[in-house]
């Protein structure tokens, strides 16, 4: 397998479809003491809170937490409860003598469940570096610094993360982009080999520094660390080998962060196969690859709550969640079965499972704060659902490996759970239940050539935008963006009547290809056209691999109940030289229609 073909899931939002009848029941094993579960949360937990609230902490029946260190100079400013993740690139120098209290808390914390306990930390963070930068090593000597704190504290390693939270403003906000010029010096003049070369060469000295202080460490890296086809992370396999290279007896585990929203034992084995695959083509040490990479998973609990009303807690409604009682068993059950030893839990309400202070009366009212970025409308929450603690307990017995969620489930709100369904039964956008929104999804109409029927496109972009009839994922027609240099936001446009979806789920795709790899996307935009203001773009977005280069994309978005004027449904292209990207097949289906 050399392609992403297995996630290509169309996402269905205009119907509700029930599990297909099951096949026959095959238990797999218990699930054996070695294997952990492990918890993370956006707010982590610190080292002194750790200590005051270990018992709390350790109801949960997990095996331990990613936490965050902190230098003993750093404190809390006044009002806050948490410091935030721990820094790495922060453009200080650590030193082991600015651990010393992290060190005693953590010896002090009377640990009992908790075994299995990272450090967490940010690689791609606001203060992001040069490779070239003769001052790095000061990067590989903090990471030394914060190995020495993991060791003499008795954690099994770190956790790193990889992701990208920078922006415009932020100073390299994407080191392991070669596309992006992120690397700064010389950046115009260097080119990808060299920049490869020069990351694996950081990626040596980095685990090098850690491995002198605790050489058998073991680093798990998120969300995954073969690295994604996004110009994003082109230069992350390089680093990984020479993390390969660096640390002969540490441990490195790929995270699994695609598994987030999986819950099918046969989601789990075909990811694990990907990476597998994956891993070795992109690394320039292939069977050094083959032979230490090991991999987890990690699994959303509290799933798009924006998308479900809330994180249900009433023990009434516990099905009303993306991820019940019942799902997170049999999910953390075939994580477990395919991973080699960890899964980790991902929650977005840390004040319920990971923040007992949160629980307190005189705090309850600030849990809103840890929540509000995915519009959790059900909080403040009083405790975790004792189901949810029995599902964790019950995860480690014998469990039916061709188990499926049998409950009519709105498939646009799974990336990966109804993979076996879907391939089965879905081969492109026309196959999708409910009705199509959008006129002229097909690009077949033309007005005198110029521009699809039904759409529109702006006046500065009319010459670049034409009629395909080589180039095509169905019909006889597409949509060709071109252009033969930089070009800045290429739209093309449908308006719908705002009022009449008002407080409904819409879900936007469409067929593209493109030579400029992520410059195509699509949107869609509550317009209201009385005062111009735009309300929030799509709440979220998801992208899958079809057949011939071919992308399907789309964006989903819940229209707000009291919106007027205009739904505007967008095609963007942002070309970055001389090529072309086209459009097919455009659908929109709305939430239970």
């Amino acid at each position: 397998m050399t392609s992403l073909r297995w996630l290509m899931v169309v996402v269905v939002t205009g119907s509700c479809l029930l599990w297909p009848a099951l096949a026959r029941a095959e238990v797999g094993l218990p699930i054996p003491p070695d294997k952990k579960i492990l918890g993370y949360a956006p707010d982590l937990v610190d080292t002194s809170y750790l200590k005051k609230h270990i018992a709390e902490l350790e109801r949960i029946p997990i095996d331990g937490l990613f936490i965050a260190v902190h230098p003993d100079w750093k404190k809390l400013p006044e009002g806050e409860l948490y410091l935030g993740r721990t820094q790495l690139a922060s453009g200080e120098q650590y030193r082991r003598e600015d651990y010393q209290q992290a060190i005693a808390d953590l010896r002090q914390t009377e640990f009992n469940r908790f075994t299995d306990n990272f450090i967490d930390f940010a690689l791609c963070s606001r203060n992001a570096y040069d490779w070239f930068d003769e001052k790095w090593s000061v990067y590989a000597e903090n990471a030394s610094v914060l190995a020495y704190v993991a060791k003499q504290g008795k954690l099994k390693g770190f956790f790193i993360d990889v992701e990208n939270y920078g922006g415009a403003n932020v100073p390299a906000p994407y080191p392991f982009s070669y596309s992006m010029r992120c690397f700064r010096k010389d950046s115009s003049e260097r080119s990808f080999d060299e920049v490869a070369v020069q990351v694996r060469k950081r990626g040596h000295e980095f685990m090098e520094a850690i491995a002198a202080v605790y050489p058998d460490i073991t680093i798990i890296m998120h969300p995954d660390m073969w690295g994604s086809e996004s110009d994003q992370s082109e230069l992350l396999s390089a680093f990984i080998d020479g993390l390969l290279e660096g640390g002969p007896q540490a441990t490195l585990i790929d995270a699994g962060g695609l598994a987030y929203d999986a819950m099918l034992y046969e989601n789990f084995s075909q990811m694990r196969q990907f990476a597998e695959e994956r891993g070795p083509e992109r690394s320039q040490v292939p069977e050094l690859y083959r032979n230490r990479m090991k991999y987890a998973y990690g699994l959303w609990v509290d799933s798009k709550p924006d998308l479900y009303g809330g994180w249900h807690t009433d023990p009434e409604e516990l099905e009303m969640n993306y991820r019940s009682p019942e799902r997170l068993e049999h999910s953390l059950y075939n994580a477990l079965t395919v991973s080699d030893r960890y899964v980790w839990l991902f929650m977005i309400h840390p004040q319920v499972w990971w923040q007992p202070h949160l629980l307190e009366p005189e705090n309850v009212a600030r849990q809103m704060e840890y929540s509000s970025g995915w519009r959790c409308v059900l909080c403040p929450h009083a405790e975790i659902p004792e189901a949810y603690l029995d599902a964790i307990r019950d995860s480690r017995k014998p469990h039916d490996i061709n188990w499926g969620p049998e409950r009519a489930v709105d498939l646009a709100e799974s990336f990966y759970t109804y993979t076996r369904y879907l391939l089965r039964t879905i081969r492109g956008p026309d196959d999708l239940s409910g009705d199509n929104i959008l006129a002229n999804g097909g690009f077949e109409a033309w007005q005198d050539g110029d521009a699809p029927e039904g759409w529109d496109v702006a006046e500065s972009s009319t010459e670049l935008v034409s009629r395909e009839d080589a180039i095509v994922r169905e019909g006889s027609h597409s949509v060709k963006v071109s252009a033969t240099q930089a070009t800045s936001h290429i739209y093309i446009v449908q308006f719908l009547p705002a009022e009449r979806y008002a407080g409904k789920t819409i879900t936007f795709g469409v067929w593209t290809r493109s030579s400029f790899g992520s410059s195509v996307s699509v949107n869609v935009i509550d317009f209201i056209e009385t005062t111009g203001r735009t309300d929030e773009g799509a709440g979220r977005h998801t992208r899958y691999e079809g057949e011939d280069g071919w992308w399907f994309i789309t964006a989903t978005k819940t229209i707000r109940n009291n919106a007027v004027g205009s739904i505007r449904f967008y095609l963007d292209n942002s070309l970055a030289g001389d090529g072309a990207a086209y459009y097919d097949g455009a659908i929109a289906v709305v939430k239970g229609e």
